[in-house]
């Protein structure tokens, strides 16, 4: 059988995730990240859909991990009409995110050939097209302090140099906004998934409250965990079902790890 197959990625995601000194968008931009292919494509009619043999239920044909994620459509046209609306909703929800994509062909009995293939053109895609996810600066166009980009968007934010716990009303760029209305998505998330272990403890999205002791001097380690050639594992995979058991894998060694961290560290 043959179907049509949507490869996603985004470029230059530490430069998106790490264009603020400000830890709040850092958390913003990580959880925008991971919502550009879980919940942004959720529940969407065209995606196709098989049954799963655990539980009975529906789920995508596909995966989401290695850093791109891959769906199934019956159709070229369907399988355009989803790119299309994804491209749509980045512009609103996550403006600034890069994408990148690669539509091809999948046959049962060429399937790993086919998705090699689907790669070789994700990576053509990456270096031939560079989306424009911003609105543009111009020469009169006042500059965001955390992003640089142009203000755009009238926001109240709080200003982490100030400790008089006011809000403080800003213009900010549409990038910036964006970061600080997930960091409060982010921060609930990691405190629903360690609810119970972290204890008195929280999550804070300001570095000035990390690691404050009065009469002691103040150290803080910011530590980044990332693993090699993952997505060259992924593109082994022989089929679809192998990747999206490595997808699941992947995701979940990392969870349990975290929170073995934090038990650990507590």
């Amino acid at each position: 059988m043959t179907e049509y197959g949507v490869l996603l990625d985004t470029t230059s995601i530490q430069k998106y995730v790490f264009g603020s000194n400000r830890l709040t968008e850092n958390l913003g931009a990580s959880c925008i990240i991971k919502d550009v292919y879980e919940d942004m494509v959720k529940n969407n009619p065209i995606i196709k859909i098989k049954p799963n043999i655990k539980d009975g239920t529906t789920e995508f044909k596909g995966y989401v991990g290695g850093g791109n994620a891959l769906f199934y459509f019956n159709s070229l046209d369907e399988a355009q009409e989803f790119l299309k609306q994804w491209f749509l909703s980045l512009l609103v929800k996550a403006p600034g995110v890069q994408p990148a994509s690669s539509i091809g062909k999948i046959d049962d009995a060429t399937e790993k050939t086919d998705l090699i293939e689907l790669f070789k053109h994700l990576n053509i895609n990456k270096s031939k097209f560079i989306p424009q996810t911003i609105i543009s600066r111009h020469g009169i166009t006042a500059e965001c302090q955390s992003s640089g980009l142009s203000m755009d968007c009238w926001n109240s934010i709080l200003d982490s140099n100030e400790n008089d716990g006011k809000e403080r009303s800003n213009y900010v760029s549409s990038v910036t906004k964006t970061k600080i209305q997930y960091s409060k998505k982010a921060k609930d998330k990691a405190e629903t998934l360690l609810k119970g272990h972290i204890k008195e403890y929280c999550f804070t999205d300001e570095l000035d409250e990390l690691g404050q002791s009065k009469g002691s001097e103040n150290y803080i380690a910011i530590v980044h965990i990332d693993g090699n050639d993952m997505g060259k594992r992924f593109r082994n995979c022989e089929n679809i079902e192998e990747t999206k058991l490595l997808s699941d894998s992947v995701k979940n060694a990392t969870r349990k790890s975290f929170m073995l961290l934090i038990e650990e560290i507590i």
